[in-house]
């Protein structure tokens, strides 16, 4: 989450001061640090389509459509819409997240307009 690194941004800013003081608070920061780096690494999204919808990620970008397609996106919340001519737009809600490894979406085109 955004404001979550966001506010451990603003803790490193703040213990740097007494960085020097504490060896334990050092060791901790660092860790802090290296932490946030692995949280913000991107991971493999694999997402599968019946080669008809275009797939749309609102701040990401559009995919063409196709059958299977990797890609890969740093973790959060995301929306890939199936977009498809006389058809509605399909949604899916995705959360990129270590803990959903791996992560594979079905994005298909959406019931069909009269």
């Amino acid at each position: 989450d955004h404001r979550v690194q966001k506010f451990a941004n603003s803790l490193l800013e703040k213990q740097s001061v007494y960085e020097g003081l504490s060896p334990s608070l050092k060791r901790d920061a660092v860790k802090l640090r290296s932490l946030m780096i692995e949280a913000q690494r991107p991971l493999k999204v694999l997402i599968l389509s019946d080669s008809k919808a275009q797939i749309l990620i609102p701040r990401v970008g559009t995919i063409a459509p196709t059958m299977r397609k990797e890609i890969s996106l740093k973790p959060g919340s995301y929306r890939f819409i199936g977009r498809c001519k006389r058809a509605k737009d399909n949604e899916v809600p995705v959360v990129v997240d270590k803990s959903n490894l791996p992560i594979v979406v079905e994005v298909r085109c959406g019931s069909r307009l009269n």
